[in-house]
């Protein structure tokens, strides 16, 4: 490959592969800064399925704006090996897959962590899903976590906008990973937000559990079992997970698209329920931690009343059932029978400690919604204006601290998130970044020359730029394509700007001008001003004067392309007498006559040549 790609991006060393591209890391010269070039493979070059998909990556990603989605920058076509790959320009993003961080970890993450990851996953895909794109492929693999342990979600590979009629089945096969496909995926029925969630839930499963909640031998039968089986529940592979594991998961696999999650904003409130419950539990007080459980969701159906009894995993050790009392003197039948005093202050001091642990269970509920003593939580302010915003933290007990940044979210000068988010438990006096929209991003005016009016107004849309048409005659550029844009590529514009694409209706035709009866010089003359070639014939004609045009091919007032040559007939002058007559004459005579002959433009006229059609 080139050094240099779209004459702008020198490349670095190979990051990354996978089954259809190969990642580069590359100096963007214009900017100067790390930019991350994927190209397409080689062999794959030529597939149009394989094209079309790297495309509609580019143009998906594209059109998000999202802290949590690897941006893309540019996108274009450059050589490899002498073959024409197209290539996307994204965000350079250091970091590693979750997958590899999962199998640093030992195949599983904290309960916290794990909900802290598929929060953020999901604030990602509800950004998409409001522009109208589903993901289709979202796993372990698609999810990089940055030093800084932030979430990107990437690869849309195969995302397309919710009313795209297509299904997912490709060439007899299901596109996507069998391990985290919803049922309508692999039936290859339409999808929607919903399939991500369903992802999303076997995600949450996997980083829980340290698997899949389905696998197999093949892909085919982990994809079948999607369809045919009921999902286990997470805490039956690890007993010590609490009651939200089940209760969130269990909802997100429903096979039934309408039992899950309608949105990943509703998903999102649950998985965010359950981590305050989590932080809460491991910021409390040992005895407190090992008696409280997180609550279930509100959405959720009530934990059954032993998952309660105490820090699940826990064991609560009984009195022995054995050991005769002090007035039997020899067992009873069957073992020693304790009396019934002792088993009524057993189930009494039983009762008490059930009781006790109700209470501070209750209580730390209590302690997560209701801002307490030094403790309290991050009002929601998203969508409010700066100094609306600032007022409700201050009297949360929060220091505002203002930070700018574009968003396609919130208008100029409101709120688009906070950090910590919203819910999150802090200490009064803590700090809390209020980021205030400065308008949407700028964006580059995209290359779509040679490419058909439908695709370059859809990139266009993408990345939210508005377009206008106008349609002029080409020579060069078939009709329907873009011949270029006002502003031209590469132009940096506000998102929300107008392009004007300059699209070629066609090759341009013209009425030929009648030249018959016209001198050569003048036939030349016109022809040549309506855009048209000439060549011209010498003939002998008698009785026609020297120099005029006899006929023309093709005739006048009929149409045909610019360019066109038009042969013209022209009478030749009559060459003089080269023997004296045996007779008297009383005018003058008639010389033999010899062939006709063509002369190409630019030949003297009446000088014989060869027919060479203008600009040929």
């Amino acid at each position: 490959m080139t050094s240099l790609v779209g004459d702008r991006y020198e490349l670095d060393g190979i990051i990354g592969r996978g089954g259809m591209a190969v990642v580069r890391k590359a100096r963007d010269l214009r900017l100067d800064r790390p930019v991350a070039v994927k190209t397409l493979r080689a062999d794959l070059a030529q597939d149009a399925p394989y094209r079309a998909r790297f495309q509609r990556e580019a143009r998906s990603a594209a059109a998000l704006s999202h802290p949590g989605v690897v941006a893309v920058y540019d996108s274009g076509e450059t050589e490899l090996d002498g073959v024409t790959v197209p290539y996307i320009v994204m965000e350079y993003v250091e970091g590693r897959p979750l997958g590899e961080v999962l199998r640093a970890e030992g195949g599983t993450l904290p309960p916290a962590r794990a909900l802290e990851i598929v929060d953020e996953v999901l604030a990602a895909l509800d950004h998409a899903h409001r522009m109208g794109i589903v993901h289709r492929d979202v796993k372990p693999a698609n999810i990089m976590i940055t030093p800084t342990g932030d979430v990107k979600v990437m690869d849309f590979g195969i995302a397309r906008p919710v009313d795209d009629a297509a299904t997912l089945t490709q060439a007899s096969q299901v596109v996507g990973t069998a391990q985290y496909m919803s049922p309508e995926q692999v039936r290859g029925d339409r999808v929607d937000a919903r399939t991500d969630l369903y992802s999303v839930g076997c995600l949450l499963f996997e980083l829980l559990t340290g698997r899949p909640p389905f696998t197999g031998e093949t892909p085919a039968v982990v994809a079948g079992r999607h369809i045919s089986e009921a999902a286990p529940r997470p805490s039956r592979l690890r007993p010590d997970l609490p009651g939200w594991a089940d209760a969130i998961v269990g909802r997100a696999l429903a096979k039934d698209a309408a039992e899950r999650y309608q949105s990943a904003a509703e998903m999102r409130a649950d998985v965010r329920r359950a981590l305050r419950s989590v932080v809460a539990a491991e910021s409390s007080s040992e005895s407190a931690a090992e008696s409280a459980t997180a609550p279930l969701p509100a959405s959720t159906a009530p934990l059954p009343a032993t998952a309660v009894a105490g820090r699940p995993g826990s064991t609560i050790v009984l009195p022995p059932a054995t050991g005769g009392g002090p007035d039997s003197g020899e067992p009873s039948p069957g073992g020693v029978r304790p009396r019934r005093s002792e088993n009524r202050g057993r189930i009494v001091g039983w009762l008490l400690i059930t009781l006790l642990l109700a209470a501070v269970a209750a209580g730390v509920t209590y302690l997560l919604t209701v801002p307490t003593g030094r403790a309290t939580q991050v009002p929601d302010v998203v969508g409010l204006t700066r100094t609306a915003a600032e007022r409700v933290v201050e009297q949360a007990g929060l220091k505002p601290v203002i930070e700018e940044g574009p968003s396609d979210e919130q208008p100029e000068g409101r709120v688009y998130r906070t950090e910590p988010e919203a819910g999150r438990t802090l200490d009064r006096g803590a700090q809390v970044i209020l980021w205030v929209s400065t308008g949407p991003a700028p964006v580059e005016v995209p290359d779509v020359i040679g490419v058909p009016e439908a695709e370059a107004r859809r990139v266009l849309d993408a990345l939210g730029l508005r377009v206008r048409v106008a349609r002029e005659q080409s020579g060069d550029v078939a009709e329907g394509l873009v011949i270029g844009t006002e502003p031209a590529a590469r132009t940096v514009v506000e998102r929300g700007a107008t392009v004007l694409l300059r699209v070629s209706s066609g090759v341009a035709a013209v009425e030929v001008p009648d030249v018959v009866g016209r001198t050569e010089r003048e036939a030349r003359a016109e022809l040549r001003a309506a855009g048209l070639g000439v060549a011209v014939r010498y003939v002998p004609a008698d009785g026609a004067r020297p120099g005029s045009v006899l006929t023309q091919d093709p005739a006048g007032g009929t149409r045909a392309e610019r360019g066109t040559t038009v042969r013209l007939d022209v009478a030749r002058a009559p060459e003089p007498t080269t023997e004296p007559t045996t007779e008297p004459t009383t005018g003058p005579t008639t010389p033999p006559q010899p062939p006709a002959t063509e002369t190409p433009e630019g030949t003297p006229e009446g000088t014989p040549g060869s027919v060479t059609p203008d600009g040929e």
